[in-house]
C-alpha cells in the first residue's frame, strides 16, 4: 500500500473538514451532557457517523477530542422515549 500523500491534497479542504469535525464533536459532548433520552440517542448517532473521522484526525495530529472521556448515560430501560 502506498503511504504517500497525494499531490492534490487541499489544505483548505482539510481545514474545513477539521472545523466541521470539531463542531460535530462539540455538539456530541453537549448532547451527552444533557442526559435526556433524545439527546443521548442523538449523541449516539453522531458517534456512529463521526467516530472514525474523529479518531483518524486525532491520530494524524489534528486533535478533535477524546471520545472515550465522554460517557453517554444509558438509554432508559423501561422502553420509554
Amino acid at each position: 500500500m502506498d503511504a504517500s500523500i497525494p499531490a492534490t491534497l487541499s489544505l483548505a479542504a482539510l481545514a474545513d473538514a477539521y472545523e466541521r469535525a470539531r463542531e460535530r464533536f462539540d455538539y456530541y459532548a453537549e448532547l451527552a451532557q444533557k442526559g435526556d433520552p433524545v439527546s443521548i440517542l442523538s449523541a449516539r448517532y453522531l458517534l456512529i457517523a463521526w467516530g472514525e473521522v474523529w479518531e483518524l484526525l486525532n491520530e494524524v495530529g489534528l486533535y478533535v477530542g477524546d471520545v472515550d472521556a465522554i460517557e453517554l448515560p444509558p438509554l432508559s430501560e423501561d422502553g420509554g422515549e
